[in-house]
């Protein structure tokens, strides 16, 4: 056991007590036996297999905590005196040294001093107009991409538009864009087939003779919803659709345009949900009249007063 391996094990522990991580659960995140980690924090590398596991798991501990391994050796090496006079420690050791531009001879009269301190602003500015010039370009290719893009997206229907007017022979407006042909184009479209005129509104009239409630909605909009108050009307309008549903429909009058309606099932007398557009609006007409049948009783029989004897006579006479 070694002083490094000691403070390596000794911080590697002291870490991982402070982040909270059992050593059970290092072991199976990183893969090493829990005996492997307890030799590492310990600083008994002669425990592991070899010098070359040691440095893989505490350098796979360490960088699962968070720590530089290879500075944080050379740290406590440093600390420890372990390094010699003149070595450098592994982490500058393993970074390759930056190669450096061969400087310009000085001219006559100029120290190198002053020679290398032109020649680094001269650089200075050559890097500068570089990026400058990069951004520029960048600039330009995103603006000509943006135009090519834009033409080609409206200008495609401007030329569209243009073929459909002089096969037709009109004359195309250049101020019109597409989004106003295209609401041109919708609004002249028949979509149903049926003359292009605006829809009458449906006017609904409704009254309560007793406690009732409704719900109504014009053109998918909640008109009513509630108790309707007895005896007072309750005028509804709408451009394309009515949705009806009322609570007691035998107490409540309704009129469509002026006209009573009758809007209830005709098997269970409910009105649910019950729906009157412009096509089917004149569907629902008055209530369908129902057949009275009157039950005559059976009038009494008055008494016979003929004596008994004389009504047998009479049968016999009549059979004679």
């Amino acid at each position: 056991m070694s002083e490094l391996h000691e403070k390596l094990g000794k911080l590697l522990q002291l870490e991982r007590e402070r982040q909270g991580i059992s050593i059970s659960d290092l072991s199976e995140e990183l893969k090493v036996s829990e005996s492997n980690l307890e030799a590492i924090e310990t600083g008994i590398a002669a425990d592991l297999p070899s010098d070359l596991y040691y440095n893989l798991f505490s350098k796979s501990y360490a960088e699962r905590l968070g720590i530089d391994y290879t500075k944080t050796m050379d740290a406590i090496r440093e600390d420890l005196g372990e390094l010699e006079e003149g070595e450098e420690p592994e982490s500058k050791a393993s970074k390759e040294p930056k190669k450096r531009k061969s400087k310009k001879p000085a001219e006559p009269g100029e120290d190198d001093e002053e020679s290398e301190f032109k020649q680094e602003e001269t650089e200075d500015d050559n890097g500068f107009g570089r990026k400058l010039i990069i951004i520029g370009g960048s600039v330009i290719v995103v603006f000509v991409l943006f135009f090519l893009g834009f033409k080609f997206w409206f200008g495609g229907s401007d030329t569209h538009e243009a073929a459909d007017a002089g096969q037709s022979g009109g004359v195309v407006s250049p101020t019109r864009t597409a989004a106003e042909i295209a609401d041109e184009q919708a609004a002249n479209y028949t979509w149903t087939g049926a003359p292009e005129v605006d829809p009458d509104s449906l006017r609904l009239k409704v009254v309560a003779r007793d406690q009732s409630w409704a719900t109504i909605l014009a053109d998918g909009d909640t008109a009513i919803y509630q108790n309707l108050t007895p005896l007072r009307q309750y005028t509804i309008s709408a451009k394309h659709r009515l949705l009806i549903s009322i609570g007691v429909p035998r107490v409540v009058d309704i009129t469509l345009d002026g006209q009573p309606v009758y809007l209830a099932n005709t098997t269970s007398g409910r009105i649910s949900r019950v729906e009157i557009n412009q096509i089917t609006k004149d569907d629902f007409g008055t209530p369908p009249a129902r057949p009275r049948t009157r039950t005559t009783p059976a009038q009494p029989t008055a008494p016979s007063t003929t004596p008994p004897d004389t009504a047998n006579q009479a049968t016999e006479n009549n059979g004679l």
